[in-house]
């Protein structure tokens, strides 16, 4: 009696545990199509062509905020192609395989972004922090805010002109300096991305995983 009580609960309690994983799986993948759903609209409103890519991999040390993608010179990618995201700006492609490419986040020490203050296109250039951005050579005498938008300037030819970058958090200036330094925000949350879009520019292979309007 005791033993066939003993096997039914241990039935039980298996029974219990796939049901979670099945429900796991299936949360796991509504959160996976809703948030792909998003970005894959957002990508066919845009004029420009891009390439879906996935993150595979990331920098192993603290100095360096590169990723891993799965997409390559064989899908069209070349060197300094933009990276975005239906939120903002990413990065770059820093350096390209046949099918991966590493991109250099926007926070990486080395990055620099020509960038507008959206509101009065005051102009300034964006700098990786490793932990975030500032924005840096901002006018002294400009009139620069906590919750100004961000954008990129175009200049330089490097990024398209108009994705957010960020929002203004901080703004610093000293008594002796020429220029004011705002801290901001990045409108995309790098630490929880997923996937990308690669901005490409020139013709691209036959069969590469291409959205446009």
């Amino acid at each position: 009696m005791l033993i066939g009580i003993r096997n039914e609960n241990q039935q039980l309690l298996q029974e219990i545990a796939e049901l979670k994983d099945r429900l796991n799986r299936s949360l796991e993948d509504s959160v996976q199509y809703n948030r792909l759903r998003g970005q894959l609209l957002f990508a066919q409103r845009q004029p420009d062509r891009k390439v879906f890519a996935e993150i595979i991999g990331e920098s192993i040390d603290n100095i360096h905020q590169m990723r891993l993608i799965n997409r390559g010179s064989k899908h069209g990618l070349k060197r300094n192609f933009s990276a975005i995201l239906r939120e903002g700006l990413v990065g770059r492609v820093q350096s390209v395989t046949p099918f991966q490419s590493n991109l250099q986040l926007i926070t990486d020490f080395r990055s620099r972004v020509p960038a507008l203050i959206q509101r009065n296109r005051i102009r300034g250039l964006i700098y990786g922090t490793q932990t975030g951005l500032e924005m840096r050579q901002i006018n002294r005498r400009a009139k620069v805010k906590k919750g100004d938008r961000v954008i990129t300037s175009g200049l330089g030819g490097l990024y398209p002109k108009g994705i957010l970058i960020g929002t203004i958090v901080e703004v610093r200036v000293q008594p002796h300096e020429l220029f004011q330094t705002a801290s901001i925000e990045t409108a995309v949350d790098l630490s929880r991305m997923e996937e990308v879009f690669i901005i490409i520019s020139g013709s691209y292979p036959e069969g590469s995983p291409i959205f446009t309007d």
